[in-house]
């Protein structure tokens, strides 16, 4: 049986900078996980999204290892906000 999973933004979702696509891409790639409950930061998110970013475009290297940079500088100041929760139903 497929697991469910909900994301859920701990502050207001129109400041979340997340879009219905990248959500669904979120979700689609921890769907992997069963029955954990995970806190994914802010970070997390830009990078899932980073790597998506780099598989359609072709990023260079050195231009995802600059981004991770400015990521984790972001991670740092803003902290978790998302909370995952996947169960099996």
């Amino acid at each position: 049986m497929r697991p469910q999973v909900s994301l859920q933004l701990e502050e207001d979702a129109s400041k979340s900078h997340i879009s219905q696509e990248n959500a669904d891409y979120i979700r689609d790639f921890i769907r992997v996980y069963h029955n954990r409950l995970l806190v994914v930061t802010r970070a997390h998110v830009a990078t899932l999204v980073l790597q998506r970013w780099k598989a359609q475009t072709g990023l260079f290297k050195s231009q995802l290892e600059a981004a991770k940079e400015d990521v984790s500088k972001a991670e740092e100041e803003m902290g978790p906000i998302i909370a995952c929760t996947i169960s099996r139903e």
